[in-house]
């Protein structure tokens, strides 16, 4: 029985490699994800070519996202006993229904880091946050002075 529908779904890296592919092309990237359905957990496998500079760079950020930790692709051909992506790795990922031929297919569509979208959040540091923010300042003070904060209520345990 099959569990797959649409939707974002929390799932996790089980296993990747590459599938054999064109001679002439380079072999697409395979991720099995064990996807958590209100059903239960059922293994999708996402797949992605790489044969333009967009379906490229598609694929470099889906590795991100899993944690690719390498600097050379080729370490990914070993698996998970590689370890060059953290096998258990949590994402979220997008499905989306097809038909084609008269039969309806259910695909990974986008792998998401859990905290958001792509490979996930880039914090500014601080002293440059400063430095681009300091024209706001004078704006937020004006604001503030007609919204004062909100006080800090205590916790009835506290």
């Amino acid at each position: 029985m099959t569990l797959y529908q649409e939707g974002t779904f929390k799932a996790v890296v089980k296993d990747y490699g590459y599938e054999e592919g064109r001679e002439d092309q380079e072999p697409p990237v395979f991720i099995l994800f064990d996807v958590a359905f209100p059903g239960g957990l059922q293994e999708m496998k996402f797949r992605s070519y790489m044969h333009t500079d967009a379906a490229r760079e598609f694929t470099f950020k889906v590795l991100d996202v899993v944690g690719f930790r390498g600097n050379d692709p080729a370490d990914i051909a070993k698996g998970f006993e590689g370890d060059a992506i953290p096998v258990g790795r949590e994402v979220n990922i997008v499905i989306e229904k097809t038909e084609k031929n008269g039969k309806t297919y259910h695909n990974i569509k986008y792998v998401n880091s859990i905290n958001g979208q792509g490979p996930g959040v880039k914090r500014i540091a601080p002293a440059m946050a400063k430095k681009q923010l300091a024209g706001l300042k004078g704006a937020f003070a004006k604001y503030r002075a007609l919204n004062p904060a909100p006080a800090v209520e205590k916790e009835p345990w506290e």
